[in-house]
């Protein structure tokens, strides 16, 4: 998220994740519902924050929008400015289960899907935390895993 980064706090830990790998992507820089703007302001929040991490951009770019949401309107901009977008299909709900039990719920939905693309937020102490555990929860499953950076 641009602001995020602007405020100079967290621009080291985008560098961080890059230098080790992991996909960058674009999540608006100020995390307003998309839907909810003008033309304009959807592709201001999306460039304004690409101005912060486009070096770090994987190719092709992504973008997670703000609490998903987006409709045919935002996803036409999204595509017009090269994103894809990526959501997920497991929500952690960490942001509002902050304590360790957030993992076990991750654990049971991911045991009934096929593919899980996981939703966690980097901002909360107990996601941080506890993200090894849930990977390490993940690898002891019976059925086998592969971690891809993107499709």
């Amino acid at each position: 998220m641009g602001q995020n980064i602007e405020s100079g706090k967290n621009f080291d830990i985008v560098k961080r994740a890059f230098d080790e790998g992991h996909v960058i992507g674009n999540h608006t820089y100020s995390h307003k519902n998309l839907k909810k703007l003008s033309d304009m302001e959807i592709k201001s929040e999306i460039l304004r924050a690409e101005e912060l991490v486009g070096n770090y951009l994987t190719i092709p770019k992504l973008i997670r929008p703000p609490y998903g949401a987006a409709d045919m309107r935002v996803n036409k901009i999204i595509h017009e400015l090269g994103y894809f977008s990526v959501l997920w299909n497991i929500d952690t709900l960490d942001w509002k289960n902050r304590s360790i039990n957030w993992v076990n719920d991750a654990i049971n939905q991911v045991k009934l899907r096929e593919d899980s693309i996981i939703l966690m937020h980097d901002i909360h102490k107990t996601t941080v935390d506890n993200v090894s555990n849930l990977i390490a929860k993940i690898r002891d499953q019976e059925k086998q895993f592969n971690f891809i950076a993107y499709v």
